[in-house]
């Protein structure tokens, strides 16, 4: 899904990730990927993890950042 843009937000005294799509809808980033959030990443895709303890992921379906531009 391509996105434009994302956001950060302190909530809780914690900084939350936000993807933004073209609509306006807002959704939730795992913190594991905080350093993808940015113009180079502007599509995200929904993926499960079988070990998501391991980097601090949220159980069950969660979305992650896409490269969009050439390396």
């Amino acid at each position: 899904m391509k996105i434009k843009e994302y956001v950060a937000r302190i909530e809780d005294g914690q900084v939350v990730h936000y993807a933004i799509t073209a609509k306006g809808e807002e959704i939730r980033m795992p913190e594991a990927f905080k350093d993808m959030y940015t113009n180079d990443y502007l599509e995200i895709s929904k993926t499960k993890s079988d070990m998501p303890e391991v980097l601090g992921l949220p159980e069950g379906e969660f979305w992650i950042p896409r490269r969009t531009t050439k390396a």
